[in-house]
């Protein structure tokens, strides 16, 4: 099949019909103006800059991949500078409504590459998978009022007009091939006149202004960020003349109350997630200590365990809580911890192992041969944390 490229967006339960939808926020504003460095900014906030495109949780599209293919003679107009990609009659918008509305049903979409050296669309495309939050962005991402209903966050990145102008100068004429006149010309005739008459009217409706400052693209994080949280459990005790109190093994269990973040159902029994388990994400997502269906609502969520997070309790950490595990949650939070057996420690001065040591009841005691003198893990307890 044509088209290698992969863009991974979230999650969604195939068999049934509760959806788990991205949040879909539009960016727009004017040639050049920032709005794709505005979108990998707020990737890198969002920590997805770096995680392998199979894990991402965020997914940038771009309008421009939307151009109609071009009549022959269009083509020859285009060639020469003569044809008007600034009017929304250049966008297809019947697949652009097509492609928004598939991704918000979950569906995995896939989008043409265009090439703007040839002016066409090419045999390949981009494979989109479901995901937690989209941004599309483009110059003209709110003029069609149908396409604007759909984003549940709107920005306008506003640039002024001369730094525009030299962005837009040096980007054609170093990666499309263009002449200066033919870059002014169309500047002149068609940018400038289509961003004034289609692109600044819905500027105002409901978008909000972004100027490229850090300061906004963090605000606009925090809202996003709620789809992906990291949760720490943090360990308390009071320990005698021990150590290195950790989880013992790949295997050991983290026994857990999950509430569900879409209907707050929080199951009476105890579940437990291990490193030694992974389930795999729909979509080749990559995967999950654990991906469970909420019997209440019926939407997929998933906790996985950090595992480079794990951190052992120390004798200098005595009396204070201490974060010793993170989980990344998607749709599920945990609200309770209960320690049970798989826990090891060790003499604080004789370095003696104690590798079978259980905290279900919240206190162990054990007695270190090596320099005669109980040891203990006393006054266990522990609390949730966002990350």
């Amino acid at each position: 099949m044509a088209g290698d490229n992969e863009t991974l967006l979230s999650s969604r339960d195939e068999n049934t019909d509760v959806i788990q939808q991205p949040f879909l926020i539009g960016v727009s504003g004017g040639t050049a103006s920032g709005k794709s460095s505005v979108c990998e900014k707020i990737m890198e906030l969002l920590g997805q800059n770096k995680i392998d495109h199979h894990q991402r949780q965020v997914a940038i599209l771009s309008q421009d991949s939307f151009y109609k293919a071009l009549t022959p003679e269009q083509k020859a107009k285009a060639l020469k500078g003569q044809f008007n990609f600034d009017h929304p009659d250049a966008f297809d918008n019947e697949l652009i409504m097509q492609t928004l509305r598939q991704i918000l049903q979950g569906k995995t979409v896939h989008i043409p590459i265009y090439d703007f050296v040839t002016h066409s669309r090419g045999d390949e495309f981009v494979t989109v998978y479901p995901a937690d939050v989209v941004l599309f962005e483009g110059i003209l991402m709110f003029y069609s009022q149908e396409i604007r209903d759909l984003f549940q966050m709107k920005l306008f990145v506003d640039t002024d007009p001369d730094t525009r102008l030299s962005r837009r100068v040096l980007r054609d004429i170093n990666e499309r091939g263009r002449d200066l006149d033919q870059v002014l010309s169309q500047y002149i005739t068609f940018v400038k006149p289509a961003f004034e008459e289609f692109c600044l009217p819905p500027r105002v409706w409901n978008s909000r202004r972004v100027l490229n400052a850090a300061g906004e693209r963090v605000s606009v994080v925090r809202q996003v960020n709620v789809k992906m949280v990291k949760f720490g459990l943090q360990f308390k005790a009071t320990l005698e003349n021990v150590t290195n109190v950790r989880p013992l093994g790949e295997d050991f269990r983290w026994f857990l109350k999950l509430k569900c973040g879409n209907c707050g159902e929080i199951p009476d029994k105890w579940q437990y997630v291990t490193l030694a388990e992974s389930v795999p994400l729909k979509g080749g997502r990559g995967s999950a200590s654990m991906v469970q269906k909420c019997k209440l609502c019926g939407r997929e969520n998933s906790i996985d365990i950090l595992g480079d997070t794990i951190t052992p309790y120390n004798a200098e950490d005595n009396e204070t809580f201490k974060t010793m595990v993170q989980f990344e949650c998607r749709g599920l939070e945990p609200v309770d911890f209960q320690p049970q057996a798989g826990f090891a420690a060790e003499g604080a001065e004789s370095g003696t192992p104690f590798p079978e040591v259980n905290l279900l009841e919240k206190d162990w005691t054990d007695y270190d041969e090596k320099v005669s003198e109980s040891v203990g893990i006393y006054e266990v307890t522990h609390r949730v944390v966002k990350c």
